[in-house]
Order: C-alpha cells, then structure tokens, then sequence
C-alpha cells in the first residue's frame, strides 16, 4: 500500500470513529499533495509525499515556541497530537543506543533528520557498509531471502536464536547451521557469537527461520 493509499484509508476511518483532530491533520496532507501534483502537472510517489509530510511537521514545531510562550496549553496539546500523528507516517528513525552501537561498532558517524533520511560518515567503505547494513537490519521489514549478520542469543536443542536487529530475533535450526552433521549446538555455536544468516521464511505466525548453511553457500 503507498503512503497515499494509506492516508485515505486513514482518513476514512478517522471520519467513521470522529477523530476530528486525526481527520483534520490527514485531510491537511492530502491537500498539500493535491496541489503539488496540481501545480506541478505530476504524480507524487512515497519520496515525494514524505516530503510534504516532512514539511508540514517543521512548520508546526516551529510554531510550538510561540504557543509555549502564549501560555497557550490547549494549541500546545493539539499541536503536539498532530505532530505525533504527522511522526507516525515517517520512516522508523534510529534511537540513540542503536546509533551508539553502530558508531562502536563500525567507526562511522550517523546523523538522523526528521524525515527518515540517515546520513553516514566514514573513511573506510567496508565499515560504511557495515553500518549501512546494520541501519537497513533496524528499520526494514525482513525480507526472505536477505543475508543478515546477526548475534546468536540463546542455544536450545533444537537450535539456536539469532537477533539481527533490536527486536527481530528468529530460530536457526540445527540443521541449518552447517553442512556438516551438527550433534549439540553448544559445540558449534555460544552465545554472543557473531554469524551470517539467510533469511528463509516468516511462517504464518511472524516468526523468523534463518540458515547459516544457505547463507555460506549464496556467499561462497
């Protein structure tokens, strides 16, 4: 679904639960697309719609100042519900013990704006790629099919449990761990140990299957 496509959504059950305030703001962003696509004789695709989005949430923290200043609380409190329902449509944004990991952990200098866009500074490029393929791990969706470098965090019989990024943790299991025949999983595999997986499936109940087998073979 684009962000257009949600934001209509979003409108319609806005009105249908009479949320005016969440109505109000959806209704703002459409029409400040409407016209740039009307002005400008063009289609707005997501980059583009997150632009206005981007531009609207400026506008309003630029004015908090002066409604804190005015003594204002009731403009204060619906300014900062629009611009927590103006954040929501915004790419996921890096928190800081996630940015501190990364700079540990590749040398790097991140930087974050409001809109999503992360900037990366670095000298060496295989450790701007590291960082780069961390940041992806954090704020994409696992895609199957995708190899990830990930930290294994618990051993069980059956297998063992690998995290990729805060919160996306998933099962590899022992089969999937080597070519050769695995007997424990302790003998291969401790915990805090870093390994490359292969995103293989997300089951009918979100949960995640990786393989360090497939993962060494598509890399070899």
């Amino acid at each position: 679904m684009s962000l257009k496509e949600q934001l209509f959504a979003d409108l319609k059950t806005a009105m249908k639960e009479k949320d005016t305030l969440r109505k109000d703001t959806v209704q703002l962003i459409r029409s400040g697309i409407l016209q740039i696509e009307k002005d400008n004789k063009i289609e707005l695709d997501d980059e583009g719609v997150l632009d206005v989005i981007s531009k609207q949430l400026k506008s309003r923290r630029d004015a908090l100042p002066d409604f804190l200043k005015s003594g204002r609380t009731d403009l204060v409190e619906k300014l900062n519900k629009e611009i927590e329902i103006l954040l929501s449509y915004l790419p996921e944004q890096l928190n800081e013990d996630e940015i501190k990991k990364i700079v540990e952990e590749t040398n790097c200098e991140i930087d974050t704006e409001d809109d999503g866009t992360i900037y990366i500074k670095g000298i060496d490029p295989k450790d701007m790629q590291r960082a780069i393929d961390m940041i992806t791990a954090i704020v994409s969706d696992p895609e199957p099919g995708t190899i990830y470098k990930g930290t294994i965090t618990r051993l069980m019989a059956f297998g063992a449990f690998v995290e990729i990024a805060p919160g996306k943790e998933g099962l590899i299991h022992i089969s999937k761990i080597s070519n050769k025949r695995v007997a424990k999983v302790e003998d291969v595999l401790t915990v805090g140990d870093s390994v490359m997986v292969k995103l293989m499936e997300i089951d009918k109940q979100g949960r995640l299957n990786f393989s360090m087998k497939d993962a060494a073979e598509a890399e070899a």
